[in-house]
């Protein structure tokens, strides 16, 4: 029942103003093919070049997606914090991953399989306006992060990440931070400090 409650609550901030809630058929359908696990910080969750089976649902806790450059750095792709779906790719047609997932904190996830996940939200019309709105929200997040490369510079990408997603600088690495912006660990460093020193001046 704890389960239930947890995703209900989620999955009814993925809704658009406009709608109404899922029916408890939907979320009955939903919690039958998930499972909820709990893994320590580090884990990896998909390897590189590992096949997208599942996608997941972030509770409690965050999560990174990163590749390697050449010479062997960890680079930082995306963040996900708590009401956030990871390995979603899998939906798109992706059979295998393009990055590693690997959790920054103790996290909480709530994990559904891609193949019954789809069979279920085409079946249904409720969850596949669901699946229409995760969509949305992805591939906004994806042009947003992208626009920002393209327009604004180190600094302004720092203030509107800390606008965006309060309090997780203080909770992730400074190189993972920094890397998610495209700068380095002493870029990120100078750019705190000024910041700091302006807000103080």
């Amino acid at each position: 029942m704890e389960n239930q409650e947890i995703l209900a609550t989620l999955l009814h901030r993925f809704q658009p103003d406009n709608t109404s809630d899922l029916s408890l058929q939907c979320y009955e359908e939903l919690f039958r093919i998930s499972r909820k696990e709990t893994h320590r910080k580090g884990t990896i969750l998909l390897h590189l070049a590992e096949p997208f089976t599942q996608i997941g649902l972030v509770l409690r806790g965050a999560v990174r997606s990163y590749y390697l450059d050449t010479d062997g750095n960890a680079i930082t792709k995306y963040l996900y914090e708590e009401n956030h779906f990871i390995m979603d790719e899998g939906l798109l047609g992706y059979e295998k991953s393009l990055c590693t997932y690997e959790t920054l904190e103790e996290s909480e996830i709530l994990f559904l399989p891609v193949r019954p996940f789809k069979e279920a939200v085409l079946a249904s019309p409720e969850l596949k306006d669901l699946y229409i709105m995760m969509l949305e929200k992805g591939l906004t997040y994806k042009i947003s992060r992208e626009n920002s490369f393209l327009t604004k510079t180190a600094t302004q990408r720092y203030i509107d990440f800390c606008s965006e997603h309060p309090g997780l600088e203080r909770r992730l690495p400074k190189s993972v931070i920094a890397t998610y912006l495209g700068m380095t660990p002493e870029s990120l460093s100078r750019i705190r400090h000024t910041l700091h020193n302006d807000r103080n001046t």
